[in-house]
């Protein structure tokens, strides 16, 4: 599992504690049912590379495909998104916005966790070696299995994602359920304990929120 400083190096916007001044400001809410709404992005904005490298068996040396895994996922808010009604600021709303944004920025760590711990078996890639194609056709047939576990990997976290947040057309997510839009202050404790506890380690946040039985 990385390290919290590993997980923090790979991690950009994120963690940070937000202020009335990440929202569009408005004096009439776009939605009666609410009085925020807070929207916020994840891009991957790299992960690895695949270059060549020289191998040794004995005193044979070989060239070698070698895999340099640097992730960097940006989190963000998006403030032509996200709003908030002037005559609603409060600090107990401001704190449940914050926790939809914990919520995009741990989803994104546990993704940057995968991205950290990814990697090509030995045997796939001394049979890519060994077959009698140009190297750089090795390279790029190693790099399409390892995007297709990225894709895979992000195609988990999104699915994690729609479960917790509530989307813009209005169906409540897990947190917003549970803390009825931060209406019930019991829970939104709870969820507010378990965000600072995970920020606070390098747990998983998926594992966390099961192991609390905030999602099923």
């Amino acid at each position: 599992m990385p390290t919290l400083g590993q997980l923090h190096a790979a991690m950009k916007g994120f963690p940070r504690r937000l202020t009335w001044a990440d929202f569009s400001a408005v004096s009439t809410s776009p939605d009666p049912d609410y009085d925020a709404l807070t929207v916020s992005r994840m891009t991957l904005k790299k992960f690895f590379s695949l270059g060549s490298g020289i191998g040794s068996i004995g005193r044979r040396t070989f060239k070698t495909i070698v895999l340099y895994v640097d992730p960097i996922i940006e989190v963000d808010m998006n403030k032509t998104l996200s709003w908030a009604l002037d005559t609603a600021k409060t600090p107990e709303l401001l704190l449940h916005e914050q926790g939809h944004f914990d919520i995009a920025g741990l989803v994104a760590r546990d993704f940057a966790a995968k991205l950290l711990e990814m990697n090509i078996p030995t045997e796939e890639v001394m049979d890519e070696l060994n077959r009698s194609i140009p190297f750089d056709d090795k390279t790029r047939h190693l790099n399409t299995k390892l995007q297709t576990k990225v894709d895979d990997a992000r195609r988990e976290v999104d699915a994690l994602l729609d479960l917790l947040q509530t989307t813009q057309l209005g169906d409540d997510g897990e947190y917003d359920k549970d803390t009825e839009h931060g209406e019930n202050k019991a829970n939104q404790r709870q969820w507010n304990c378990l965000f600072q506890r995970v920020k606070a380690t390098n747990s998983n946040f998926e594992k966390s929120l099961r192991m609390a039985r905030l999602i099923p």
